[in-house]
């Protein structure tokens, strides 16, 4: 904050919760100030909905989706992906209408205005939300069509993996959830022998596992699903396990500002992800089992990004994209697998901290660029780059001499790639 404030700083104070002021050096060094000019030679952005549109400061949202809309209005296509499997295409869609996207915008091109014509306005925006929307529920029962599913058991919350079955054309499955997204109560009853024998007799051939994230995973449930997968590896069959995401946390909002606890207030309150409720139905199926990951940022999920649009997926050129996200783990990774640069935005899942501890011990979780908000993008200089822009700086005027341990140090130009100095 001091230096941010133009004044000066001790070392400690400066460094923010970087290790030392060589880290600091070596960020700035790999990672350039936020190039708008160059953000901009894109023709595709790819955002991930939650953390970075969808936020929980709503003047910060309004400026964000202000900014999505320029983009648009710059004749940009734009993309919004997300690995919550409770949510459709459909219901994505909606929530990014709701909060002011103009997706309309595109309508006016000429090749939705060709399709309207030669077909119906109905017919060009169906397909214009089959372009722009993606969520880990879609992409997980577009991997079940290529596989010929034809029956699967849906571990699910919601609608999500519902809607997007019967949009595959697979209208028979079975899940813990009925059509309303709530769940079935013989799935909240007890362990024991009679309720897993019980429920999977009224639906014995399931040719698949479905695991999405689920809001109220009970012990029978687990256990219901690890008994298919082991009784038919018994029986020498061999069924997929699909998970919708291996995020192992998910994020369900902030403590409250008037909590009990006053050093608890704001911080982030979790709770297990998708991939931690398919870790544990698949060690309790045993040894060797494993789900197949369909989310950000499995294979899959870029196939599925690459797959051209005529057959089911996005059609997205990765060498002409830009992934916008807030998760080193799974945006970014994603982004960097594919090709495609990439910003990360602080407002979501992670914070500074967090993103120099990161990057230093996994490269593949390093971003194009960094900045503090996509409600930033059009300012002058981001906080972020104005914190980086001091301490270029502070950093500049500095002696070779290292205020942490006392002693010289050699360059951080000279630094083997993936190392820092002390």
């Amino acid at each position: 904050p001091e230096m941010l404030a133009g004044g000066t700083a001790s070392h400690e104070s400066c460094a923010d919760g970087y290790d030392d002021i060589h880290t600091m050096r070596s960020i700035k060094r790999r990672h350039p100030l936020f190039e708008l000019e160059e953000f901009m030679k894109a023709s595709t952005f790819v955002f991930s909905f939650n953390g970075v549109v969808r936020v929980a400061d709503l003047e910060a949202r309004k400026k964000i989706v202000d900014n999505v809309n320029k983009l648009i209005a710059a004749k940009k296509r734009v993309v919004f992906v997300t690995n919550d499997s409770t949510l459709s295409r459909r219901s994505l869609w909606t929530r990014i209408n709701e909060i002011g996207i103009n997706m309309q915008e595109p309508m006016k091109s000429h090749f939705y205005k060709e399709i309207a014509r030669s077909k119906s306005r109905e017919v060009a925006e169906e397909m214009l939300k089959q372009n722009s929307v993606v969520t880990s529920a879609h992409t997980a029962v577009w991997y079940l069509k290529q596989r010929s599913v034809k029956n699967p058991f849906c571990v699910t919350f919601g609608t999500g993996i519902h809607e997007e079955l019967r949009e595959a054309g697979i209208t028979t499955y079975y899940s813990t959830v009925d059509e309303k997204g709530k769940v079935k109560p013989e799935f909240l009853e007890p362990v024991s022998a009679e309720n897993i024998c019980n429920l999977i007799a009224k639906c014995p051939d399931v040719d698949a596992i479905v695991i999405g994230w689920h809001h109220q995973l009970s012990a029978l449930t687990i256990a219901v699903a690890a008994q298919y997968i082991r009784w038919n590896k018994e029986l020498g069959r061999v069924l997929p396990c699909v998970a919708c995401s291996q995020d192992k946390t998910g994020v369900m909002g902030k403590v409250p500002t008037n909590f009990v606890k006053e050093s608890f207030r704001g911080l982030k309150v979790g709770t297990v992800g998708n991939g931690g409720m398919a870790d544990v139905i698949c060690r309790t199926a045993g040894p060797g089992v494993e789900a197949i990951d369909c989310g950000k940022p499995s294979d899959i999920f870029a196939t599925h990004m690459r797959w051209p649009l005529q057959e089911g997926g996005l059609g997205i050129d990765f060498e002409h994209a830009v992934y916008v996200g807030d998760s080193m783990d799974t945006d970014i990774v994603l982004a960097n697998k594919t090709g495609m640069r990439s910003l990360l935005v602080l407002s979501g899942i992670t914070h500074k901290d967090e993103y120099a501890r990161k990057r230093q011990k996994d490269p593949s979780t390093s971003p194009t660029w960094v900045i503090d908000s996509f409600a930033h993008i059009h300012d002058d200089a981001s906080m972020f780059d104005r914190f980086f822009s001091t301490l270029h700086s502070y950093v500049k005027s500095s002696s070779a001499t290292s205020s942490y341990s006392g002693k010289t140090s050699q360059s951080a130009d000279s630094s083997p790639k993936g190392h820092v100095t002390r």
